[in-house]
C-alpha cells in the first residue's frame, strides 16, 4: 500500500496518477498494490492582515482582505506519507 499526501493546489491529478500507478505496477512485483492518495486542503499566509487563510486555487487574492500578498502553506505537495510492503 502506498499513501500520496496530493495537494489540490498542486500540478498532480489524482485520477491521473492512479491510472499511471496501475499501468506501472502491472505485471511488475508491485501488480495489485493499493494507491491510497489523500488530498491537501489549500491554506497560505496573508502578509497583509496576518492570518492563515483558505485557498480554492493557486494565485488567490486573500478571502479575508483581498490582497493578493498571500503565501502557499499547504495544498501544493506531492508526498509519499506511507508506504507499506509485506
Amino acid at each position: 500500500m502506498l499513501r500520496l499526501a496530493v495537494g489540490v493546489l498542486g500540478q498532480a491529478e489524482p485520477a491521473a496518477l492512479r491510472f499511471c500507478f496501475e499501468a506501472v505496477t502491472r505485471g511488475t512485483i508491485a501488480d495489485g498494490a493499493r494507491l491510497e492518495i489523500e488530498q491537501v486542503l489549500g491554506e497560505g499566509w496573508c502578509f497583509s492582515c496576518h492570518r492563515s487563510v483558505p485557498l480554492c486555487e493557486r494565485f488567490a487574492v486573500c478571502p479575508v482582505c483581498g490582497d493578493s500578498q498571500v503565501r502557499i502553506t499547504a495544498g501544493g505537495e506531492l508526498r509519499l506519507s506511507e508506504l507499506e510492503v509485506e
